[in-house]
């Protein structure tokens, strides 16, 4: 067969760089990792129209200081996420944290998000306003998601969910305050979630943006240990304080819920 010339060989090379150019610079993430991305320490100041801090691969964090401000998510994995200390100012974004699974330790988070604070993901996420989001991220579904949140002072307002997890969520302590336009706590995939409060202090005002919004509402079971827990539903919809699809069991704690069911 007849073989291609120089000038054809050498366009093709400049094509394909030309293509390489491009696909390296099409990326709008702050910090972006194909695999795992841990930080153990650092002063981080982030504006980005994509993810500030985006692992392809499991992220950590054990230390730092962060003020993120996202067109889509602050801190985004698309395996599990585990922050075990840091500082995070998070003023703008459409998801704050977002992963597979989420475990948080500490130290402190004042979260304003479009959609969820914290989510954990199953599936092909389209979480909150109809999955109308910049980016619809894609999940492994047969994984397990979760969130559980151990110690730590959170200041979380969003005009979705501000805790909002496709499995379980579970709450062992820290400091939890809460301003939600829908769900303050949603825990959603049916007849499955178990939405657990071991300890801790956790304030939820549901505002009502979307018309709605129940203090906490677990589409599987709800139960509380121990801790302190205050929920109030929008006061503008037949919602609840806390809501329960397959059942709810206090075995400790302090509870008071207030909500609009008419």
């Amino acid at each position: 067969p007849a073989q291609p010339s120089g000038s054809e060989t050498a366009s093709a090379a400049e094509t394909a760089e030309g293509t390489e150019t491009a696909e390296d610079t099409v990326s709008q993430k702050g910090v972006k990792a194909d695999g795992a991305l841990t930080i153990n320490g650092g002063t981080f100041t982030v504006d980005s129209a994509d993810d500030c801090l985006h692992s392809g691969g499991a992220l950590a964090v054990t230390g730092g200081t962060f003020t993120l401000s996202s067109g889509d998510d602050a801190i985004h994995s698309d395996d599990a996420v585990t922050i075990r200390a840091g500082e995070f100012s998070i003023p703008y974004c459409y998801e704050g944290v977002e992963g597979l699974s989420v475990t948080v330790e500490g130290e402190a988070f004042d979260v304003t998000a479009h959609d969820d604070g914290f989510n954990a993901a199953g599936g092909a996420d389209s979480s909150g306003f109809g999955g109308r989001r910049p980016q619809q991220d894609q999940f492994s579904a047969s994984s397990d998601s979760w969130i559980v949140i151990n110690s730590g002072t959170f200041t979380i307002v969003s005009q979705g969910d501000c805790i909002d997890s496709n499995g379980a969520l579970t709450i062992n302590g820290g400091t939890i305050n809460i301003t939600s336009g829908n769900d303050g706590i949603n825990t959603n995939e049916d007849n499955v979630s178990v939405t657990t409060v071991n300890g801790g202090s956790v304030n939820i005002q549901v505002t009502g943006e979307t018309g709605e919004g129940d203090g906490i509402d677990s589409n599987g079971w709800l139960v509380i240990n121990g801790g302190a827990v205050t929920a109030a539903a929008c006061s503008d919809s037949g919602d609840a304080g806390i809501d329960a699809t397959m059942g709810i069991t206090i075995n400790g704690g302090t509870v008071a819920a207030s909500g609009n069911m008419y």
